[in-house]
């Protein structure tokens, strides 16, 4: 679950695993296979750092609520404009679009 915009949102830097991880992963995917998650869970706690080597599905979800976040809040903030004026008007921000009217108008 994300804590953005509450908080910010930070991710740890991935590692990839060493070779001295391998036989440690090796079983935890193989009791992941059996179904065996508690021994899974036993084997992935014993990686050294395995937050930051093992992508879980708790990792996929917060990265996917704080993308969504991101984008809701980015919606609600900013919408592009599109003014119609004869005169440019006051406060236009980054790609806001502003239509001169040069004739006259009927």
């Amino acid at each position: 679950m994300t804590v953005f915009p509450d908080e910010i949102q930070t991710f740890e830097t991935l590692q990839n695993i060493t070779a001295e991880d391998g036989e440690l992963v090796q079983q935890y995917q193989s009791a992941m296979s059996r179904g065996d998650i508690e021994a899974a869970n036993e084997f992935l706690e014993q990686i050294p750092d395995h937050q930051k080597k093992i992508i879980t599905a708790d990792y996929f979800n917060t990265m996917n609520d704080t993308l969504n976040a991101i984008q809701e809040y980015t919606l609600n903030w900013y919408t592009i404009g599109y003014v119609v004026s004869q005169e440019e008007p006051e406060g236009l921000q980054p790609g806001d679009f502003w239509f001169q009217i040069t004739g006259e108008v009927t």
